[in-house]
């Protein structure tokens, strides 16, 4: 691992997670707290990162609010911080969420295929139903304005980890 752009504590983002690594936390969390804990859809993924809306980005498609809601390359790279960042440092989205745009890629438990929306069900679809790759959704802290977008997808080997790669959890409701 490239471990050259990882830092550790107990507010930084946590990075170098694989899919693999994700899901076994949450089968343990859920074994632990005796609640399910899960990673979310791909579906899931975009509703709370777009948080009500439909523009380019949380908070609107302008790029000049994009450092103050996201760590990005922008304002990571080539300012002595090029890794994950502490988390909540940056404005929350309307639904009161951190770090969705930026900071770590974080993957969702869909099987990633390019042409899903075009073929999927229009309501909360959850992905094919197998695949090659999972889907990481959010951009990081090294990405470009383009791959913040709430809309951009990314796709990557279920054990692919890196500096760039983390994870976002999903506690499901009482029933």
């Amino acid at each position: 691992k490239d471990m050259v752009h990882v830092i550790e504590g107990p507010d930084i983002a946590a990075a170098c997670i694989s899919w693999n690594d994700a899901t076994v936390f949450c089968e343990r969390l859920t074994a632990f707290e005796g609640r399910r804990y899960r990673l979310p859809t791909e579906a899931e993924w975009d509703c709370a990162c777009r948080a009500g809306t439909d523009t380019a980005f949380s908070f609107g498609d302008g790029l000049e609010k994009l450092s103050e809601y996201s760590w990005n390359a922008q304002n990571v790279e080539g300012h002595g911080k090029s890794h994950a960042q502490p988390v909540g440092q940056k404005i929350a989205n309307a639904f009161g969420l951190y770090d969705t745009h930026g900071n770590v890629a974080e993957w969702c438990s869909d099987w990633y295929d390019a042409s899903w929306y075009r073929v999927s069900p229009g309501h909360n679809p959850t992905g094919p139903v197998t695949g090659a790759f999972r889907v990481q959704r959010g951009g990081s802290w090294n990405a470009v304005p383009i791959g913040l977008r709430s809309s951009h997808r990314d796709s990557r080997p279920q054990s692919h980890s890196s500096p760039t790669t983390g994870f976002r959890v999903v506690l499901e409701p009482l029933p």
